[in-house]
């Protein structure tokens, strides 16, 4: 599960105690669910969405019988985004997207406790290395649609771990 806060206050401190190089820039703004919905719709990745102010979440839609490379996307109110499952590649390219709106994230990956400052030059080496213990897929299969039943199967088995 990749955790993601935009880099301000309480989330600036903690990405200083764990020695990342934090500038003092403007603060990040939150994310809003209709910043992520823009972000998909700039990917022209099709989605299902739905919630409240408190907890929306937004799901991948297949287009031509493929699927993109997202699973699961929650948001609180808070701004802070959450990927509970996927590949890394759809939580690397919404985070960077958010990044370039609303300014700096702080990634947490909770399965390896790992932080990574993320902005809109990231690299999905990096953000892989860092968050998931491991470079990406030689395969490429975690950056392309796939067809359920082929391929590597739906987006949900293709994480990696």
């Amino acid at each position: 599960m990749v955790i993601v806060m935009p880099l301000a206050g309480e989330w600036f401190d903690l990405a200083r105690q764990h020695g990342l190089a934090v500038t003092d820039s403007e603060p990040a703004g939150p994310a809003t669910p209709a910043m992520i919905e823009n972000v998909l719709r700039s990917l022209d990745w099709p989605f299902h969405s739905g919630g409240d102010a408190d907890h929306w979440w937004v799901q991948p839609a297949s287009k031509d019988g493929r699927w993109p490379p997202f699973a699961e996307v929650e948001l609180t109110g808070d701004g802070i985004i959450t990927f509970p499952r996927g590949p890394a590649f759809g939580s690397w390219e919404i985070t960077r997207l958010v990044a370039s709106a609303a300014g700096p994230r702080l990634a947490f990956d909770a399965a390896i406790a790992a932080y990574l400052i993320i902005g809109p030059d990231t690299g999905y080496d990096e953000f892989c290395l860092t968050l998931n213990g491991a470079p990406p897929r030689a395969d490429g299969l975690d950056r392309q649609w796939v067809v359920p039943g082929h391929d590597d199967g739906p987006p949900a088995s293709r994480t990696g771990r």
